[in-house]
């Protein structure tokens, strides 16, 4: 059995305007909550999964979610990411501290922005959408707590500490801001594919990359998180 770890919900907040009735019920929920019972009955569609994330987010304390279906389970994650998180750095950031080693994420992106490699390692200010831009905005969300690769194109990027675990014939070429290297593969797309698929298998990183680039049935099993 996996134990997660607690999200801390204080970190996160309604990015739009709740409904009257949602409101109403959060404006008075200290009294509804006062026998430790709170029962909401509305419509399909009515926002009851946005209101009962918002009750856990005030609430601050760990919560667990009784689903009728996996569709119903996976909404209340989707839900708390498109309403509550700002960007894919706060959705991954969750994700890690939520799975810990555990963690097996894939992020597909397009628009490589080779020309941003520059920014990686260092504070500069992100302003333009593109893989490596992405890449930089997820590394200084995580920090030291997971290590992240790319695979866009011919770039490929991966941590310094894992380089000796790849498998391929490659050159690797360190970026001075950061513990990270670009690796130039030799032969085929498939190498590269293929070295990272393992990789991320064994749980050395998770993965963020174009989609036309990815070998995606080696990733279709498991307990991956795709975004």
């Amino acid at each position: 059995m996996t134990t997660a770890n607690a999200v801390n919900f204080s970190d996160y907040k309604f990015k739009w305007t709740f409904r009257d009735y949602q409101q109403n019920a959060l404006d008075n929920s200290a009294k509804y909550l006062a026998d430790k019972r709170l029962h909401i009955v509305a419509a399909p569609g009515s926002g009851k999964t946005i209101l009962g994330l918002e009750l856990i987010r005030r609430l601050d304390a760990p919560a667990l979610v009784l689903s009728p279906s996996v569709t119903i389970r996976q909404q209340w994650g989707e839900r708390f990411a498109e309403a509550f998180m700002a960007g894919i750095d706060q959705i991954v950031k969750a994700e890690c501290e939520n799975l810990g080693d555990g963690l097996r994420m894939l992020i597909l992106t397009d628009f490589i922005k080779k020309e941003a490699l520059p920014v990686v390692g260092t504070q500069t200010e992100l302003n333009v959408m593109g893989t490596v831009p992405i890449f930089e905005a997820v590394r200084r969300a995580v920090g030291e707590q997971a290590r992240i690769a790319l695979l866009a194109g011919a770039l490929v990027i991966v941590p310094n500490d894992i380089i000796s675990d790849i498998q391929g014939d490659f050159k690797a070429k360190p970026l001075p801001g950061a513990p990270y290297s670009e690796l130039i593969f030799s032969g085929s797309n498939k190498n590269k594919v293929a070295a990272l698929t393992q990789a991320l298998e064994a749980g050395l990183l998770f993965l963020l990359g174009e989609l036309r680039e990815l070998g995606l049935d080696a990733f279709f099993h498991g307990d991956t998180t795709f975004l």
